[in-house]
């Protein structure tokens, strides 16, 4: 007995549509390849999330070490050209300002080459362990991680938490087959 790939009902050997959701029996495609497709289109948002990530990563590391650097630079010129006591306190507060700014955003671009390690890592198992691609798009931690440290990249995490439970019963037929 055939049944509906959308919704699940038995259906009448027949039918030229499905009783329960009305979609033409004719133009259905099978589960599997729904499926694959659906998994096709959350690994292609994954490309763009890792790349945004990946660039963003590397604009912050690049920022911060300019940042650090530029202070420090600061900060001798003041120590050279001062005199007294309000030199050193001068330099002292570039080279802070330096490391705390120029820490935070070090600290950022690791964080978003972190992330992107870790989309490349899913997307090379995507394929072979669909559920753990799923999962991942389907959390809403996921959205909260890039809505902190990489707002470009959260638009694509948002585009597969959407797709990912638009189509979770067709992903959760397809990854039953694995």
């Amino acid at each position: 007995m055939k049944t509906c790939p959308y919704c699940g009902k038995a259906l009448h050997p027949d039918a030229a549509y499905c009783d329960g959701c009305g979609n033409a029996v004719a133009t259905m495609v099978p589960a599997a390849d729904r499926g694959k497709e659906a998994l096709d289109s959350l690994c292609r948002f994954m490309k763009f999330e890792r790349l945004a990530y990946k660039i963003l990563g590397i604009v912050m590391l690049v920022l911060g070490c300019v940042y650090v650097g530029l202070m420090l630079v600061v900060g001798l010129v003041v120590l050279v050209g001062g005199e007294g006591m309000g030199m050193f306190t001068g330099f002292m507060g570039f080279v802070y300002m330096g490391f705390v700014y120029g820490g935070v955003f070090l600290a950022v671009g690791i964080v978003n080459l972190v992330l992107k390690k870790k989309v490349s890592a899913l997307m090379d198992t995507c394929y072979s362990n669909p559920s753990a691609a799923i999962r991942r798009c389907g959390s809403v931690g996921t959205i909260v991680l890039a809505a902190f440290f990489n707002e470009i990249a959260l638009i694509f995490v948002i585009i597969n938490f959407v797709k990912t439970k638009t189509n979770r019963g067709i992903l959760a037929q397809y990854t039953n087959n694995y």
